[in-house]
């Protein structure tokens, strides 16, 4: 799979505007980074869902850690999926064919 670089990638121009801001009050209501509150949504999309963030720090492996301990409202979780919809960050992330299970419903599993 060919990646874009990873200053592209890390841009922050690419992550400036609307998007961050409209991140940043569920954050605030959490007393959450948007860090946090981004592995949050994934962990509430369900239990078959688990996060493997990347770190180089101690306290940034507890800070994601504490994402854990968020519980986003089922307006909160449509609301970050509605930012990650719309967020326009430039240059593309994976290939097309990648790009198809990007921001797609996962299949509700037997019980």
């Amino acid at each position: 799979m060919r990646t874009a670089p990873a200053a592209a990638g890390l841009n922050p121009a690419g992550f400036a505007g609307h998007s961050l801001r409209r991140g940043a009050a569920i954050g605030e209501k959490h007393n959450a980074t948007s860090g946090q509150v981004t592995l949050a949504w994934i962990l509430a999309q369900g239990p078959e869902f688990v996060v493997i963030p990347g770190t180089k720090k101690i306290k940034y492996l507890q800070e994601n850690m504490g994402a854990s301990k968020i519980k986003l409202s089922p307006e909160e979780i449509a609301a970050v999926r509605q930012i990650a919809e719309e967020s326009d960050v430039p240059g593309g992330r994976y290939e097309a064919s990648g790009m198809a299970g990007v921001l797609i419903d996962s299949p509700e599993l037997p019980k």
